[in-house]
């Protein structure tokens, strides 16, 4: 996997496992956009969670994705490659 950090502040943190399969983040919410963009290398699933915001479970609500901002239908969640 590879990543970049999208528009980070100070204490927001974003950091990838060294054999490049887990990627940790931390955001610190000031009312602007925070976000990692990520891609996968050739990996068939993708797990995304448990996600908290101050150690309450972030609801799917306020998980976004992608450029459509669309939200899944619960978190934890799974995102299998579909080949089309």
């Amino acid at each position: 996997m590879r990543m970049a950090p999208a528009r980070l502040e100070a204490p927001d943190r974003a950091d990838l496992s060294l054999d490049g399969r887990t990627l940790w983040f931390s955001f610190t919410d000031y009312g602007r956009f925070d976000g990692v963009d990520f891609v996968t290398d050739r990996a068939d699933h993708l797990d995304i969670g448990p996600l908290f915001d101050d150690g309450i479970p972030l609801p799917s609500t306020r998980v976004y994705l992608g450029a459509n901002e669309i939200h899944p239908e619960h978190a934890p969640f799974g995102v299998a490659r579909h080949e089309g």
